[in-house]
């Protein structure tokens, strides 16, 4: 069975969100990521915390969104008709994007566009393996 990847937003912390030039842009201080035989998050593998951040072109933003930096408690990326709570990477290429996300404190943030993609960061840090 090949091995999988994606970023699970649930858990995952943001500590600033940018938008400037028609694009947001979400950096994650902390994003859960896992690496599995299978779906991510349901099989076993392993995971670990590493920076990330997530982008949308030809964006809105739809809510105030956070006080940041903030755990996200729920939320979904929905692309191309798909949605995600655990984001595959590497994404691919995908046309329109919509995410939403819950926070610990209540707040929401909504943003939609084009082209979403996703970067990790700087180094990981493997947190457990999991069965």
């Amino acid at each position: 069975m090949a091995m999988s990847m994606g970023l699970e937003l649930y858990e995952s912390r943001v500590n600033r969100v940018d938008h400037a030039d028609g694009v947001v842009t979400l950096h994650f201080s902390h994003a859960a990521i896992y690496n599995a035989k299978g779906a991510p998050g349901q099989d076993p593998g392993t995971t670990w915390s590493q920076e990330a951040v997530m982008s949308l072109a030809d964006a809105t933003v739809s809510s105030p969104g956070p006080t940041l930096p903030n755990m996200i408690a729920d939320g979904f990326l929905e692309t191309d008709g798909e949605r995600y709570e655990v984001i595959p990477l590497p994404l691919g290429e995908r046309r329109a994007g919509h995410i939403h996300l819950e926070f610990a404190d209540g707040s929401v943030l909504d943003a939609h566009g084009s082209h979403p993609a996703v970067a990790l960061l700087g180094n990981a840090i493997r947190l457990e393996d999991f069965q």
